[in-house]
């Protein structure tokens, strides 16, 4: 299979017009010198297909492909550890527009200087890459992103997920999604030289620049910021990026080592949640996986870089505050979970156990609880 050329490819895929389903495994996994992969000049016509994967093809293979093919609007393409040859740059890897697919609500992305996850996905639509640098420095990847928003549609973006090496490239991303309501960011995990100051000097700059007009602010209908970091950024920092003009956000999620207190944020924000784990969780829709479980691509691959939690405590703030003291227990050993401490407790007024972790809700001995009180934000705690 690794020899077969592209139009002999294409000629098959033309006498399957009602093909529903197409996986392509390890075609065009080596580098790509001398193959020729020039799109036909009139795609093929695929009506009728629903889902489109590639496993262990090279990303500028499978971005050929994608170029000789006229795809529905309802496609999911997935495209599963891709190589990414050392000798080729980003515009070797750029993918064809898929400005035809349905509107995309949610993206999540993660890079590091060799790996690539991104999902960007709505009803019925959306692609799914995993794709790996095989050159050194620079990463392909900064290049490869700013390229983006020419290739997939984010105007319609409504959630965002990030975590990247190279914060440089977020505030371009964001000044093309005006409907965003969500915004989620966290450093890569310990290990890979990643800090939290270049992520919250890239917030600073994308939320406190004027967009495309000066007078239009990028992203006007922000509601939710998480930000999410192995080690404690400068809470001034973190109240910086709080929109100064009319809007206001209703709910901010701060999950750091030391992240306990409200006070530099009232006044700013409605709801205010400590240590609970930030945002930035994927669950897969269906659609993805292929009938079949023969042509399946492995469960355990999600699109995220890393899954940790920092928090030392799981408190939550609301507007108004309301919750429940007597069932909670710092969750026990396990990778995710860690030896979980709750130092503000007992100076909290309420706490909110998300839905998550009520497995490990129970009594807990030997730590007085307040009753609940009245807070909001534009005043401090009140009896």
């Amino acid at each position: 299979m690794e020899e077969l050329p592209l139009p002999m490819l294409l000629h098959l895929l033309a006498d399957c017009p009602r093909l529903e389903t197409l996986h392509i495994g390890e075609v065009w996994s080596y580098p790509l010198l001398d193959l020729d992969l020039t799109p036909p000049l009139q795609k093929v016509h695929m009506p009728y297909l629903r889902s489109i994967s590639t496993c262990c093809t090279t990303l500028q293979a499978a971005s050929h492909i994608l170029s000789s093919l006229e795809l529905p609007s309802k496609t999911r393409i997935r495209i599963h550890n891709a190589p990414v040859s050392a000798h080729t740059t980003a515009d070797d890897n750029r993918l064809p527009s898929l400005a035809f697919m349905q509107p995309l609500t949610r993206l999540e992305l993660a890079a590091n200087s060799t790996t690539l996850y991104l999902v960007a996905e709505g009803d019925g639509a959306g692609i799914w890459i995993q794709a790996k640098w095989e050159g050194g420095s620079p990463s392909v990847w900064p290049a490869w992103l700013r390229q983006l928003p020419e290739t997939v549609p984010l105007a319609s973006i409504s959630t965002f997920h990030v975590s990247l090496a190279d914060w440089s490239v977020l505030p371009g991303l964001l000044s093309c999604m005006p409907g965003l309501s969500t915004l989620g960011a966290m450093t890569l995990p310990d290990g890979t030289g990643s800090t939290h100051d270049p992520m919250i000097s890239a917030l600073q700059s994308a939320l406190q620049t004027a967009g495309p007009c000066p007078q239009s602010p990028r992203c006007p209908g922000l509601s939710t910021l998480s930000i999410q970091c192995s080690t404690t950024p400068d809470v001034g920092c973190v109240v910086a990026l709080m929109p100064r003009d009319a809007r206001r956000l209703s709910r901010l999620v701060l999950d750091f080592p030391g992240a306990s207190l409200p006070e530099p944020f009232l006044g700013k924000v409605d709801e205010i949640e400590f240590g609970c784990g930030g945002i930035c969780g994927w669950t897969k829709r269906s659609g993805w996986d292929v009938e079949n479980e023969y042509w399946r691509l492995p469960e355990e691959d999600e699109p995220r870089e890393a899954r940790y939690t920092t928090a030392e405590n799981l408190v939550c703030l609301s507007k108004p505050f309301t919750g429940t003291t007597e069932r909670l227990k710092a969750a026990q050993d396990g990778r995710d979970r860690g030896h979980w401490r709750f130092p503000c407790i007992a100076g909290a007024s309420a706490v909110c156990v998300h839905a998550r972790f009520g497995e490990w809700i129970a009594d807990v001995k030997g730590v007085a609880f307040p009753e609940p009180q009245a807070f909001t934000t534009n005043s401090s705690f009140a009896a």
